[in-house]
C-alpha cells in the first residue's frame, strides 16, 4: 500500500467524525427564561452542570415562526459563543429528532453555534449518527462526565 492511500483512509475517517472547530460567529442575543424541572434527579443535576448554567432559568434564543409570531428555544448553557446542551442520552424518537431540528433552525437563524455534550464516548459517537442523518450544520458532539 502506497502512503496517499493510508493517508486517505485517514482523512476519511476524520471526515466522518463531528469535531468542535473554533465557530466565529456574533454573540448571541440569549434571554433567560425561568425553567420548572423539578426534583434533584441525576439528569437534572447533570444539566445544571453545564458551562455557564444558571440552576433555575434556562438561556435561550428566540425563533421566528411562520406566522410571524416567536418562541423560546431553550439550551443549558453558555460557553463562550457557543450554546450548550447537556443530553443524558439523545434518541432518534420523534420528540427528540423535533428538539434537534428546533434547535439547529434556531441556531442558523441566529448564526451561531451549538455543543451537545453527553456522559460517554459511546453516547457521543450515537449523537454523532443522529446529528449527520439529521444534516444538522450547528451542532457538534463532546464528551462531558457527570
Amino acid at each position: 500500500m502506497y502512503r496517499g492511500a493510508k493517508v486517505l483512509g485517514q482523512i476519511s475517517k476524520l471526515a466522518k467524525m463531528r469535531v468542535s472547530l473554533p465557530v466565529r460567529s456574533p454573540t448571541p442575543k440569549l434571554v433567560w427564561v425561568k425553567e420548572n424541572v423539578g426534583g434533584k434527579s441525576i439528569h437534572k443535576l447533570y444539566n445544571d452542570a453545564a458551562p455557564g448554567a444558571r440552576p433555575g432559568h434556562a438561556p435561550a434564543l428566540m425563533r421566528t415562526l411562520a406566522d410571524g409570531t416567536k418562541r423560546p428555544v431553550k439550551f443549558d448553557g453558555i460557553d463562550g459563543k457557543h450554546l450548550i446542551d447537556r443530553k443524558w442520552n439523545l434518541t432518534s424518537r420523534p420528540n427528540s429528532k423535533k428538539q434537534i431540528l428546533r434547535q439547529d433552525a434556531v441556531l442558523r437563524e441566529h448564526g451561531v453555534h451549538a455543543i451537545y455534550e453527553l456522559p460517554t464516548d459511546q453516547k457521543v459517537l450515537t449523537a454523532n449518527k443522529i446529528l449527520n442523518k439529521l444534516k444538522t450544520t450547528n451542532i457538534s458532539t463532546r464528551k462531558a462526565e457527570p
